[in-house]
């Protein structure tokens, strides 16, 4: 019988190392899993650039609208009425008020039994 021993003189830090195939695939997922968080955050951000674009339009706009407002009730308060017209208006309801008075007595005269169509 022979007596042979086998002695390991490498140090386990100093054993060569096989690659580990995981290590490749784990890498590979989190740089796509960076890259997919990169280009969400561009499309967020480009986004939110665009809101903030159509927001300062709608605020110029708004802005030129107040001022069209400011100086649409400037020239109203300015105005004043014609003198004549409101002369005019109260005549014309007061005739109008005359009429719905008439046609009131003459629906009451009819409801009463005496038909007043032959003596007008």
């Amino acid at each position: 019988m022979s007596l042979r021993q086998r002695i390991d003189l490498y140090r386990d830090d100093l054993r060569p190392r096989e690659p580990n195939p995981e290590f490749g695939r784990h890498l590979l997922l989190i740089g796509l899993a960076l890259l997919v968080a990169f280009l969400w955050g561009a499309v967020q951000e480009w986004r939110a650039m665009a809101a903030g674009r159509q927001l300062a339009a709608l605020r110029a706009e708004q802005a030129s609208l107040q001022e069209r407002i400011t100086e649409a009730s400037g020239q109203l308060s300015k105005r004043v009425p014609d003198p004549a017209l409101s002369a005019a208006l109260v005549e014309a309801q007061q005739a109008l008020d005359g009429r719905h008075w008439l046609l009131a007595r003459l629906a009451e005269a009819e409801a009463g039994g005496a038909p007043l169509s032959p003596l007008l």
